[in-house]
């Protein structure tokens, strides 16, 4: 196996194009995590490998997509990243490896993106940014939404619907989210009778010095 990859990797197959599938991007395919990691080093031990690192396959999708994907844990993309894989490519849907993790409700990734200066900026092709995804997960955290907007993400950036990520929480009635939106300047309203209620809510508790007001 060794000796195959290696023999691959120095001489890899042509590919049609810029955006085929590569040996790098197959390594990840099993989703094993070990046997990924055996691969990767293989490959990247070479420097077609290297140089080859952010190939997109016919979705977009380079092999720090598919690592994320298909493995999902920062032991996974760390060989990619010590590689100096793009960490801004955007892949299916437009998202780039952050907003990607972020969809997937990886945080640990997505800390490890950003301490790899992968841009806390980027949109997807729907106009989603990591701060919306953050917001509209069920996982990532508090901690982690106040990382976006210490970086300077924009509170009041509006997808393609025309919804902000206060609407998001407000939607989700994730209150301490809510407030830390307002917090941060987050435009109160929402164009939607019953969510500018709840924001009401949170405001007025914020006032009186209570941390919620409904329990539903």
């Amino acid at each position: 196996m060794a000796t195959q990859l290696c023999t691959l990797s120095q001489n890899p197959p042509q590919r049609s194009g810029a955006r085929s599938r590569n040996l790098l991007q197959l390594s990840t395919f099993k989703g094993n995590l070990e046997d990924f990691m055996k691969k990767s080093k293989l490959l990247l031990a070479s420097r077609a490998a290297r140089d080859d690192i952010d190939a997109q396959n016919s979705s977009g999708d380079t092999a720090l997509h598919l690592a994320i994907a298909r493995l999902g844990t920062v032991f996974a993309i760390q060989p990619l990243l010590d590689a100096e894989a793009s960490t801004n490519i955007k892949g299916r849907q437009g998202r780039t490896p952050l907003l990607y993790a972020l969809y997937l409700e990886q945080e640990a990734v997505t800390t490890a993106l950003l301490d790899k200066d992968s841009d806390p900026h980027a949109l997807d092709n729907h106009g989603f940014s990591a701060l919306h995804y953050a917001v509209a997960s069920r996982t990532i955290s508090i901690q982690f939404i106040q990382r976006l907007l210490d970086a300077g993400v924009d509170v009041n950036w509006k997808d393609e619907d025309g919804h902000t990520p206060l609407y998001l929480a407000a939607q989700k009635n994730k209150q301490e989210v809510m407030r830390l939106l307002l917090n941060h300047g987050a435009d109160s309203e929402l164009g939607n009778s019953r969510l500018n209620l709840r924001i009401s809510q949170i405001q007025y508790a914020a006032k009186v010095g209570l941390k919620s007001l409904w329990p539903f």
